[in-house]
């Protein structure tokens, strides 16, 4: 397998040649999840080039999928041939990932800022929710921010305490929104998820403030 990166405005595409199998999947994975720890969640993979595809990959970026969609972005295939497509189509359950015929079309789609239709159907309380997590999101690439702005500057002492710090900060904050996504993924009820949403909301609270509308601790 091989795989070639180029980003178009904030949409990644990821552009896949030869056959996708367990062993190789693992690289591309890795890739992905790097995407998405890192704020890029609007993302292409490209397979006009496959020939082949282990079904094992297909479900696993489905579920990519919809953590990327909890971040209010999106994974695509794109220029799967007619084979795969109804290699594909064929698997149980059918995928929940869009699948589109080529790789401009697929840009046009996120691009378009269609809100998912996972989240559509989402309550009310959990999607504003989501929508504060959003927000702690930003403060991750707020931080990252700082983080280069304190490198490019004078290397001095102080600056090489507060870079650390700030990179400190950007890693556990980014683990608290990767954990909470997945506990949203794994919950079983809706109670249950709000009770994990609140312990790790009080925890990145500890890093950078508590979440703009949100009660006082203890009331």
């Amino acid at each position: 397998m091989k795989l070639k990166m180029n980003q178009q405005k904030d949409v990644c595409t990821l552009s896949i040649a030869g056959a996708v199998d367990a062993k190789s999947y693992t690289v591309l994975r890795a890739g992905l999840t790097q995407l998405l720890k890192s704020g890029k969640n609007r993302i292409i993979i490209d397979m006009a080039e496959v020939d082949a595809i282990d079904p094992t990959a297909i479900k696993d970026m489905c579920q990519l999928d919809s953590l990327a969609r909890e971040l209010a972005g999106q994974i695509v295939l794109s220029g799967l041939s007619p084979i795969l497509r109804k290699h594909v189509s064929t698997l149980n359950p059918p995928p929940t990932i869009q699948i589109l015929a080529h790789s401009d079309e697929a840009l046009k789609v996120i691009l378009s800022g269609q809100k998912p239709a996972s989240e559509a159907m989402l309550p009310a309380d959990i999607a504003t929710e989501l929508k504060s997590l959003r927000l702690r999101v930003r403060e991750v690439d707020e931080l990252r921010r700082r983080v280069l702005e304190v490198e490019n500057q004078t290397d001095s002492s102080k600056m090489r305490e507060e870079n650390a710090l700030l990179k400190g900060q950007v890693e556990k904050l980014e683990g608290h929104v990767m954990n909470l996504l997945l506990a949203n993924r794994d919950a079983g009820s809706v109670i249950d998820w709000k009770e994990r949403y609140k312990l790790l909301e009080d925890q990145i609270a500890d890093l950078v403030g508590p979440v703009a509308g949100s009660p006082p601790a203890g009331k």
